[in-house]
């Protein structure tokens, strides 16, 4: 019988009273690392921004990024080889577009693409800068399609610009143009096609005196060219039979010169009289030849090359160069096409040179085996790292868990990716380490859900779920795990699922997942299924709606979700699952969407968007056979719940709990059952936005969700925050054991999480303090804040050491980490052989003596004496 106690949800103590006995002075937000996307680098240049004068010339990339090595910019910054800085107020991009192409003319930066604003000036499409402000140059207009300049390139001391367009500064032209320094001018009529929308003009090259335009056009001027044309300074020529076979994919998208030939990439199958030649070909000023063997060239698009070292390379999204695997750059030698190393993981875009290096720009996450955001370098040899591009996240935060000392993150957040790559979702997977955020994998869409599971001996597997299909190339259905090993990366779980994995939870041993899924395989399964150890299958016939939320509580499974019945019984919200059948929970109270269960305090809390019991919409709570609600419950759908320090907290799209003005997250303390003290309070300078996501990690509340800022928007948090619960800094990194010669320098470290402030390091070996400075035993200890070195260590170093973290709040003291020393001549003082000089050795020593043994000959002079006594005792002393 269902039995609903209203009373024990009144509060009993005043949330207020309640709020200020729970957060202290010291509970608050923590700064942390923000959550970044990596952005686009669709351009790089070099420029020398005085001259002549005392500064080196500085690399310059553009694209679509709003940060660059943590730098504020907007579309476009510059490297000096050490620092990123902005570049006045950068650069507004227009439809997604941003900025797309670079050029030096007359001392100046060009900076050409889709944009509406440079700096604080109207500037469509292209714009320049002097060193201090963006000027405009005469704005670049079209009339059909996205109006964008999409190449630049100096020519007899004008700057060309080319793209999609039909009008530079007022005069008439199709797609490209020049600016002499005070106007714009038409090359003749300018380059076109039958369908103007898909013209467009996407690289330039100069070449043995004459302007070299390629793309995506059949007429230059008044004669016919195959997606390649050249200009002589009058008139425009076809280049022999052009690029491509007619195709309405074939286009040219990079033009390079190398070793006094024209190489030209894109998409195409062969330039006239290159036979099938793929992508890339050569042009010695009157014949095409193919570059490669075999299947020659390379398998898909080529977007840019290079001449670097005495080779050519090519990038773009291609993975086969001479039917060899490469990823999405290669080297051609003269002979023939070879790896990059293992190359980078994504597209790459742009290719330019600085400081001897090849610079590498696109939208890819690895370069050779470092963790990069869209750019690297490469030396010849390896691949070197830089600082990157990143993007403000949009989108939120599903998903939260704990797992191998990290913290787990995963969402969505929406981008558009570069063209010829893909577009829409980006997924979010990232970890945590306590101090810095990088990525675990890149899921090709959403990340909803997640959970971590034992596995084989010690080992710990996270399993994730969502909308993706793949994680880094690999096929997976929907759902995916990987090992804290990091073995063999991530693996697909079975055949996953044919829709949506919204919850994943352990229970009686077994895996489960829910979602908006239908089959597995062959198999067909309502919303939910159960992992037997070789495949997914169904719970008797499964619900029969989206399901969002799992829960194993007292030997049963909670389903919650936006359905009404399970296996034919009604059971709107909430259905619980035995093991053999399905049953209700309750016939009314849940009729809408149940987002959330949670165990807190041995009791089944459920929230979402319901009625609930009285007057207490969106939470209610469950056990035995009794129900609750918690005062008056909240004014908007309650889409998370977790404990954190005992108390339960509730996270959503809400502003009200419990009457208190509460943005998004509030708490419940005290008891829900059996009854007790309890009441609301809100969480001080919530966050500006729902929460999608809670978490609990080392006393520290993980809040993720659709929001920007916490703490009154005082704080910078995109999409994920941190609230200390005690402002007690904890250990992120433990020192690790260490062992050395004689005489060798030895050191530990220790690292305590990110945010915590006025910070205080005590250092101890074997539970004693230690300070700076001779230890009298021939050693000295040099202690910088969080890390000890012990220089010239002797036997008397040996021990146990480890580190207080300490601030205003309170301390933590990291795991002890022993310090083993070798080949040290043995210390005599160390009486008992225990490697350790200590009271014991002294009192051992003072039986020996008195009982005459012949071990208390401590000077070897045949007679135990008081000789014998004052050398031990020196010894003692001296510490050997």
């Amino acid at each position: 019988m269902k039995r609903v106690l209203n009373q024990t949800l009144v509060a009993l103590v005043s949330g207020s009273t309640l709020a200020s006995s729970v957060f202290a002075q010291c509970a608050d937000w923590v700064e942390q690392p923000p959550l970044r996307l990596t952005g686009v680098v669709r351009a790089t240049t070099t420029w020398d921004s005085d001259g002549a004068g005392p500064l080196p010339a500085w690399l310059v990339v553009a694209g679509e990024f709003e940060r660059a090595g943590g730098v504020p910019v907007l579309n476009v910054a510059a490297w000096d080889g050490s620092t990123w800085r902005a570049l006045g107020d950068g650069i507004t991009q227009m439809h997604n577009l941003g900025v797309r192409a670079l050029a030096v003319y007359n001392g100046q930066l060009i900076a050409g693409g889709g944009f509406a604003f440079a700096g604080e000036e109207p500037a469509f499409n292209i714009a320049r800068f002097n060193g201090s402000e963006w000027r405009p140059m005469g704005d670049i207009f079209g009339d059909s399609g996205t109006t964008e300049v999409q190449s630049l390139v100096v020519y007899n001391n004008e700057l060309i610009a080319a793209g999609h367009f039909s009008e530079a500064g007022g005069v008439a032209t199709r797609n490209i143009a020049a600016w002499n320094g005070i106007s714009w001018h038409s090359l003749d009529s300018g380059i076109n096609s039958p369908a103007p929308s898909e013209t467009h003009v996407s690289a330039m090259a100069a070449y043995k005196g004459e302007l070299y335009a390629g793309g995506h056009f059949s007429v230059a001027g008044s004669f016919a060219c195959n997606n390649i044309a050249r200009w002589n300074g009058s008139t425009w020529q076809p280049v022999s039979g052009g690029i491509g076979q007619g195709h309405s994919t074939d286009r040219v998208l990079a033009l390079a010169v190398h070793n006094n030939e024209l190489m030209v990439g894109g998409y195409f199958a062969g330039p006239g009289g290159a036979g099938s030649c793929q992508n890339v070909a050569g042009w010695n000023g009157s014949t095409w030849r193919g570059l490669g063997i075999g299947t020659c060239s390379v398998n898909d698009t080529v977007h840019a090359m290079a001449s670097f070292g005495g080779s050519l390379y090519a990038s773009g999204i291609f993975q086969l160069a001479d039917g060899q695997p490469v990823q999405h750059i290669a080297r051609w030698d003269g002979t023939g096409w070879h790896a990059v190393a293992e190359g980078t993981d994504a597209w790459t875009g742009t290719l330019g040179t600085f400081n001897n290096q090849l610079v590498a720009g696109g939208h890819f996450f690895r370069a050779g085996s470092l963790d990069v955001e869209g750019l690297a370098r490469w030396n010849g040899n390896a691949w070197l790292p830089m600082t990157g591009v990143t993007k403000e996240p949009v989108g939120r935060v599903d998903a939260m868990v704990p797992w191998a000392g990290r913290m787990v993150i995963g969402g969505s957040h929406g981008v558009i990716a570069p063209r010829g790559a893909g577009s829409g979702l980006v997924s979010l997977l990232s970890v945590w380490d306590g101090v810095n955020v990088s990525g675990i994998g890149h899921p090709n869409s959403t990340v909803r859900s997640m959970i971590t599971k034992r596995g084989v001996g010690h080992s710990s597997d996270l399993i994730i779920g969502g909308d993706f299909t793949d994680i880094d190339g690999f096929p997976v259905s929907r759902i995916a795990r990987l090992n804290d090993t990091l073995a063999g990366g991530w693996q697909p779980f079975g055949q996953g699922f044919n829709g949506s994995v919204n919850a994943i939870e352990v229970h009686n041993g077994s895996v489960y997942a829910a979602g908006s899924f239908t089959q597995s395989g062959s198999t067909n399964l309502n919303f939910v299924a159960r992992w037997n150890g070789a495949a997914w299958e169904p719970l008797g016939n499964g619900v029969f709606g989206t399901v969002h939320a799992l829960k194993s509580y007292n030997g049963k499974l909670y389903v919650g979700g936006s359905f009404t019945t399970a296996s034919g019984v009604f059971a709107p919200g909430v259905a619980v699952w035995d093991g053999f059948a399905w049953s209700a929970l309750d016939d009314s109270a849940f009729v809408g969407t149940v987002y959330a269960l949670a165990v807190h305090r041995g009791v089944l809390v459920i929230g979402g968007e319901f009625p609930g019991f009285g007057n207490s919409p969106n939470l209610a709570w469950f056990v035995d056979l009794f129900f609750g609600r918690f005062g008056t419950g909240t004014n908007g759908p309650v889409r998370s719940l977790t404990t954190s320090n005992d108390t339960l907290v509730v996270g959503g799209d809400f502003t009200v709990a419990g009457g208190q003005s509460s943005a998004h997250l509030a708490r419940w303390h005290g008891a829900i059952y059996p009854p007790g003290p309890a009441g609301w309070s809100a969480m001080p300078g919530a966050t500006d936005g729902p929460v999608h996501a809670l978490a609990s990690y080392s006393n520290d509340l993980h809040v993720g969700g659709e929001f920007m800022d916490v703490r009154g928007e005082s704080l910078y948090a995109p999409l994920w925050a941190r609230f200390s619960e005690t402002g007690v800094p904890w250990i992120a990194d433990q020192p690790d054991a260490a062992s050395g010669m004689c005489g060798s320098d030895i050191g530990f470290a220790v690292t305590a999480a990110s945010g915590y402030e006025g910070l205080q390091f005590q250092w101890l070996r074997n539970g004693t303090p230690i300070v700076n400075g001779a230890t009298g035993t021939g050693s000295t200890i040099v202690i910088t804040g969080a890390s000890v070195r012990i220089e010239h260590v002797g036997t008397a170093d040996a021990g146990l050491y480890d580190c207080v973290v300490s601030n205003v709040c309170g301390d933590s003291t990291s795991l002890a980490a022993a310090l083993t020393v070798n080949g040290c001549p043995a210390c005599r003082a160390d009486f008992n052989s225990d490697g350790v000089v200590n009271s014991q050795d002294f009192f051992d020593f003072l039986a020996a003596f008195f009982a005459a043994a012949p071990a208390a000959d401590f000077n070897a002079d045949g007679n135990v004496n008081s000789q014998d006594f004052f050398d031990f005792v020196t010894s003692f002393f001296t510490g050997c």
